[in-house]
């Protein structure tokens, strides 16, 4: 069964969301994630469990840095895309 694209688009969105409110030292990571989310969706690829590991590193580093709305957003969109990953195929 394929991942629900529904979940990485919601991720994509709220860090759209969150780049709206965040300091120059997070927007930069969280819009390239967001912009790496919309690019999957779009492609209709789905990316394996190492390249998703890989965004979701970011985005927890980016919710370090991160405070108030900007820090609720990214870590919903973790949520959001950690459920995603669960969904991928083992390879």
């Amino acid at each position: 069964m394929a991942p629900d694209e529904l979940r990485l688009t919601s991720a994509r969105e709220e860090l759209e969301a969150a780049a709206e409110t965040a300091d120059d030292d997070v927007r930069e990571d969280v819009e390239e994630t967001a912009a790496a989310f919309a690019e999957l969706v779009d492609d209709g690829r789905t990316p394996d469990h190492a390249l998703m590991d890989e965004h979701l590193n970011a985005l927890r580093q980016a919710e370090e840095r991160a405070e108030g709305e900007t820090e609720d957003r990214i870590e919903q969109a973790l949520s959001h895309a950690e459920s995603y990953r669960e969904e991928l195929p083992q390879s």
